[in-house]
């Protein structure tokens, strides 16, 4: 596959080419090498300036990435200039990626950076460690996120920290505390961050999440006008009013805002034409519902608010 990357010359009107990258895949479609190629207007022709080659495990885990630069003396590639490695476990799951760059003096790939990950049983990501090259020419602790789940699996909190080259310890920076509802959908978000002199962390901000339900409405010649309710809003009672084109079981339920089946109000045989049916709310704790009137033909669907 080669991706050719043109631009326009305006007082020509016409396009002339900028570079090419070549790409080449194995036997399971994975990309192996990217041959990067610029146009050399003086020769009319692509110049090769390097090459990004892929390598992965049995499992089809990415394990390197490494460049070479091409060599105009020797007409080959040459020593690597840069290059990535990743390790994974038994799941698949990555526990390292490190940034190593070719260092032409001692001639060899050094690392830069390392990422070092660690997972629970869940193969949730529960430590993320960021280690940096030293002036002695070693890894050293920079920083690291420490993550915490509920019995969901959903993340509720992360914990930042920084490396104290002084003391040789974490030293807490920064933190997020995460809620959820019952659908795990989240819905509270605080960002938080250490006071070295109340020893604890203050809230400096918020984020909430709202979410509305989406239920399809699909409706044939068996349903005719609208389904209504009033008073709405309602504190106690209310009367709930549709219309049949014909004598038909029909159900009738109070669902909340995500969904969840509350309450079945009637799920009985109605006549044709009006019918009503009065619906005591006293029960029903303040906030946003939705009424679904439905069979095996249709649904219909009227929001209804319980103010108390």
């Amino acid at each position: 596959m080669t991706d050719l990357y043109k631009a326009v010359d305006t007082p020509n009107n016409a396009f002339y080419n900028i570079n090419k990258i070549i790409k080449s895949y194995d036997t399971n479609n994975r990309v192996i090498s990217f041959l990067y190629q610029n146009w050399n207007i003086n020769t009319n022709s692509f110049d090769t300036i390097s090459m990004t080659l892929f390598d992965y495990d049995s499992s089809g885990n990415r394990i390197r990435i490494s460049g070479q630069v091409w060599d105009e003396a020797s007409s080959s590639f040459v020593s690597n200039n840069q290059s990535y490695f990743y390790t994974n476990d038994s799941n698949n799951n990555q526990t390292s990626f490190s940034q190593l760059l070719w260092d032409t003096i001692s001639q060899s790939l050094i690392t830069l950076t390392k990422y070092s990950y660690n997972y629970d049983s869940n193969d949730n990501l529960i430590t993320e460690l960021r280690q940096d090259l030293s002036n002695n020419s070693s890894l050293m602790n920079s920083s690291k996120h420490s993550y915490s789940y509920d019995l969901n699996n959903n993340r509720i909190s992360d914990l930042y920290e920084k490396w104290s080259i002084v003391d040789s310890i974490f030293e807490k920076s920064t933190n997020w505390n995460y809620d959820y509802n019952t659908n795990n959908n989240r819905i509270k978000e605080v960002y938080q961050e250490w006071n070295s002199s109340t020893n604890s962390f203050e809230n400096l901000k918020a984020h909430n999440y709202y979410y509305q339900l989406t239920i399809g409405i699909k409706d044939n010649s068996t349903f005719e006008g609208s389904l209504a309710i009033y008073p709405n809003p309602t504190a106690n009672t209310s009367n709930i009013i549709f219309t049949l084109k014909q004598a038909q079981k029909v159900k009738l339920q109070l669902l909340d805002i995500s969904g969840r089946v509350l309450q079945t109000i009637a799920n009985i045989q109605f006549k044709e034409g009006e019918n009503k049916i009065e619906w005591d709310a006293s029960t029903i704790n303040s906030g946003i519902y939705f009424l679904k009137l439905e069979n095996e033909n249709f649904s219909k669907v009227r929001k209804v608010s319980v103010v108390k």
